[in-house]
C-alpha cells in the first residue's frame, strides 16, 4: 500500500457515496478467458459466492474473467448499475 498510496480521502455521507456510484460508469473491458473450463463468456448470467463462509450469492452478467479475477455487472436499486470484482480463489461461479 505504501508504494501505491491511499488516494485522496474526502468525507461524504452514505447518500453522497450512493450518488457517486449511480453516476459512475464502468471501465471494465469485456474479456473472455480462453481457458475457462465451463466456456463462460461476457454476457452470460452467473452467480458468485464465497466457498467457505458468507455464501450469499451475487447474481449478474459476466463482464470479465481470467484465472485470478471475475467481474460481473449487476443492478442495485440504490447505486444503479455497478461492476463488482471478485478474486477467483475462494469463490464459486455458477450459472445464473
Amino acid at each position: 500500500m505504501k508504494g501505491i498510496g491511499h488516494g485522496k480521502y474526502e468525507p461524504m455521507t452514505s447518500q453522497e457515496a450512493l450518488a457517486v456510484a449511480r453516476n459512475a460508469t464502468s471501465s471494465a473491458v469485456p474479456l473472455t478467458d480462453p481457458h475457462d473450463p465451463n466456456g463462460r463468456k461476457p454476457g452470460d448470467r452467473v452467480k458468485v459466492s464465497a466457498d467457505d463462509y458468507g455464501r450469499d450469492q451475487v447474481a449478474g452478467e459476466l463482464v470479465f474473467s481470467n484465472a485470478q479475477e471475475i467481474a460481473i455487472k449487476r443492478s442495485d436499486p440504490q447505486a444503479g448499475d455497478v461492476v463488482v470484482h471478485f478474486p477467483r480463489l475462494g469463490f464459486n461461479v455458477l450459472p445464473g
